[in-house]
């Protein structure tokens, strides 16, 4: 579920397998290659290989080999202004696009 309150193994795996049951499988995915994503026997792995999803692992400390961070980064300072000119206390700040 989102937001993840630990980005341990089995939760990210679980929230991969969400995004997929609410959105589709991805033609590709690329990722940052944490420890909890790149075990062979991991719950994220498992559900890239049942689905065929095709992948890419970034090489470390490189966001701009995501072509999503660029992305990223502009919507968190968007919702960043928003939540500045609305006064939007912090611990509600996971729940400002929904």
């Amino acid at each position: 579920s989102y937001p993840l309150q630990r980005a341990n193994g089995e939760q990210v795996g679980k929230s991969l397998n969400e995004f997929i049951h609410e959105f589709g499988v991805p033609d590709h995915l690329t990722y940052d290659g944490a420890a909890v994503q790149v075990g062979s026997k991991t719950k994220f792995q498992n559900t890239i290989r049942r689905n065929s999803i095709k992948t890419r692992v970034s090489a470390p400390i490189r966001p701009n080999e995501n072509p999503a961070e660029g992305s990223i980064r502009e919507i968190k300072k968007r919702w960043y202004r928003l939540q500045t000119k609305k006064n939007v206390p912090n611990r509600l700040w996971d729940y400002l696009g929904l």
